[in-house]
């Protein structure tokens, strides 16, 4: 995963998160019930939300980007990984920062409780559609 950015804004913080670790693939396939031959696909592939601080003319920005977990059966798993992105990105801002949380989620809005729960004034996200191919 890459986060390409025009040449006028700087980068002044980079964190990333590993969306999918041991214990939270653990701790997650317990809660959505995962049989055994569905955790070890799911750790087969390391799963990273990379965010950055970005200085532009009217202040900085928080930019996140992430590839969740393509899964057909499970939506729960991709469903968590973008919980565990938005809570590290959400930690990561500082208030009243604007945040973009983008990537590659493999949810739509019609099989993802996380992003209709984003979308709440809570979390405050917009821009969630429902026609996504996954």
């Amino acid at each position: 995963n890459a986060l390409l950015l025009a040449h006028d804004l700087e980068v002044i913080e980079h964190r990333r998160v590993v969306l999918n670790p041991f214990r939270f693939r653990r701790s997650q396939a317990h809660k959505l019930g995962l049989p055994f031959a569905e955790r070890l696909r799911w750790a087969s592939e390391r799963r990273v939300c990379q965010v950055l601080r970005v200085r532009r003319a009217a202040g900085t920005l928080v930019v996140a980007n992430l590839h969740a977990t393509g899964d057909r059966l499970y939506k729960g798993i991709p469903d968590a990984e973008l919980l565990r992105a938005a809570v590290f990105v959400d930690g990561f801002a500082n208030p009243d920062e604007p945040v973009l949380l983008c990537g590659d989620f493999n949810l739509t809005v019609r099989n993802s409780r996380t992003l209709a729960e984003l979308m709440t004034p809570e979390w405050g996200f917009s821009g969630a559609t429902p026609n996504s191919a996954s």
